[in-house]
């Protein structure tokens, strides 16, 4: 069903992405996290998303403060942040990790709806 697995991080297309994100939406164990600067994220993003800026120096001791248990959908601009964040996020103990491949571009460039 999904694309590759590394240990608790999968890569995932945009259209798995939004099934996972729509039939998890309610839940409050379930995160959909951008990786993209606070610029970038003001911009665009996808609904419901929480902004942690990957590139930022306090990157990984924001991480200590979320629940690690909790499911994270994880996605920057193309796809490249968002896996070296999935590889942080897994060194420092996160279980359910799913990295979107291709990244919010891929899903415009899909039609996938967005928030401005």
């Amino acid at each position: 069903m999904f694309g590759r697995k590394d240990s608790n991080i999968e890569d995932v297309t945009c259209e798995e992405a939004f099934k996972m994100i729509k039939e998890n939406k309610d839940e409050h164990d379930f995160v959909i996290l951008d990786v993209r600067t606070p610029g970038e994220y003001a911009e665009d993003h996808l609904e419901g998303s929480r902004n942690l800026d990957y590139n930022s120096p306090d990157f990984t001791s924001k991480l200590e403060g979320m629940d690690k248990n909790d499911t994270y959908i994880v996605y920057c601009r193309s796809g490249v942040r968002s896996r070296n964040a999935a590889n942080i996020m897994s060194k420092v103990g996160y279980n359910k990790i799913y990295n979107v491949l291709g990244g919010i571009m891929e899903c415009k460039a899909k039609g996938m709806k967005v928030v401005r």
